[in-house]
């Protein structure tokens, strides 16, 4: 049984809300960003209203896609993608605009399919946000996860943890992992299939392809999908992680790449070599350049046997052409971080706080200023340093994080026209007291 807090408004509240009808709705506790087909919200004494973009919905509310698909913003910076033929309930929700521990959000999903980036609800008390379904509670541990119906219930984790309790048990699922459910007493089991959302049909609006993952814009928010990268030749494929046990960072021009219908990269070619995902931790997408990580994978073509991969954090895309106006240019050019992945250690690691930073980009003089602060474990990395660039490309090794790393490198490139974006991986090696982390590596995105 679960109990949902409430209060009773005041006379004076009232009083106002009627005075002023837009205060009724300013404790909305989402707003549609999207809406596509016949969506409807459907309210606590059962009637119905149309759903569009810019529509708020009230704590008590359940969404219904029927034929159609939503996306929910919520005022804690959360998202909540929704399926076709999905119902989704705010149970009860409460944020006054900080994580001050007061907040909750209590949600059910009733049948269907639904992605979700989690906001600040839950990162200070984990028991203050929940998911329900009908055979499983769903708490988090992280920050990205989805869930589908089907026999029972499949829940699959991105980035972060994830909780999955009934009355069976409790299982904690780690980035990459997936659940099955199939009863409410029967205990959740570890599978290797992953929810099935598939993205929608070519006639609805772009918008609708969402990634999973810690994209966040200036002020905290998640940030949307965008057109997904075509498959093809001609894309640079850079990349850090562990191949068959040992840390590495490298990158390739040339490649041929190729996209899953969901827009993760599922394989790269360059030459003898053949890069596989086995599975698929995170990736996203901007229609300029991709950046993710494979959580597992393997390297065919380099060596008499296969090389497994794992924690392969990538940007992949287009690079700018050499003969772009922007490479003959003069003056320094700011790039803001777009995205990231969380970074993760040899030590098996997984980062949980956004990662932060900017480029500055000095087209006089090919060099490229890299401030970045990488949070993981309980540690704080900030790295400084100046890259070189050559037709587009850009390196550093030997950064130090000011002490706090040793045996630093990155690797990177520009990508879009007038070297609009720009994408890097890095690896170093933990100097911090405490407990060891060893080699750390990940992928960050920067934009002009």
């Amino acid at each position: 049984m679960h109990i949902a807090l409430t209060s009773r408004p005041s006379p004076l509240l009232l009083a106002l809300a009627a005075a002023y009808p837009g205060l009724a709705t300013a404790a909305a506790a989402a707003r549609v960003d999207f809406a596509v087909g016949n969506v409807v919200a459907l309210g606590a004494t059962g009637g119905t209203r149309p759903l569009s973009k810019g529509a708020e919905v009230q704590p008590g509310e359940t969404v219904s896609t029927r034929d159609g698909r939503a996306q929910l913003r919520f005022s804690d910076g959360s998202l909540v993608s929704l399926q076709p033929q999905s119902d989704f309930r705010v149970d009860s929700y409460r944020y006054a605009g900080q994580a001050d521990g007061s907040e909750q959000g209590f949600f059910s999903l009733l049948k269907g399919g639904m992605r979700t980036i989690t906001g600040l609800i839950g990162r200070t008390n984990k028991d203050n946000y929940r998911v329900t379904t009908n055979v499983a509670t769903i708490g988090i541990r992280g920050t990205e996860y989805s869930i589908t119906y089907g026999d029972g219930i499949t829940v699959s984790t991105g980035e972060g943890q994830v909780m999955v309790c009934n009355g069976g048990g409790c299982l904690l699922l780690s980035s990459g992992e997936s659940a099955l459910v199939t009863t409410p007493t029967s205990q959740p089991s570890r599978t290797e299939a992953r929810t099935n959302l598939p993205p929608a049909p070519p006639s609805v609006s772009p918008q609708v392809f969402f990634a999973s993952g810690e994209q966040r814009s200036g002020n905290g928010t998640p940030t949307l999908n965008s057109p997904l990268l075509p498959s093809g030749e001609g894309y640079d494929f850079h990349w850090a992680g562990v191949k068959s046990g040992n840390p590495y960072i490298t990158y390739f021009s040339g490649t041929n790449a190729g996209f899953s219908s969901d827009g993760s990269l599922s394989t790269v070619a360059v030459g003898v070599l053949n890069y596989s995902a086995q599975g698929n931790a995170f990736y996203f997408t901007d229609g300029t350049i991709g950046w993710g990580r494979w959580s597992s994978g393997v390297l065919t073509g380099d060596g008499p046997s296969d090389q497994a991969l794992k924690d392969i954090h990538y940007v992949v895309g287009k690079p700018t052409p050499t003969n772009d106006p922007v490479f003959s240019s003069s003056g320094t050019s700011t790039y803001n971080m777009l995205g990231f992945t969380m970074p993760t250690s040899t030590t098996g690691v997984v980062g949980t706080q956004a990662v932060t930073g900017q480029l500055s980009v000095n087209f006089s003089t090919y060099q490229v200023g890299v401030n970045m602060t990488v949070p993981i474990g309980g540690k704080t990395y900030v790295i400084t340093d100046t890259a070189s660039w050559s037709y587009g490309v850009f390196s550093s090794g030997g950064f130090i994080c000011g002490g706090a790393c040793t045996n630093g490198q990155l690797s990177g490139f520009f990508a879009g026209s007038g070297a609009s974006h720009a994408g890097l991986t890095y690896q170093f090696l933990d100097n911090l007291p405490g407990t060891d982390l060893g080699k750390i590596s990940g992928a960050a995105v920067f934009k002009k």
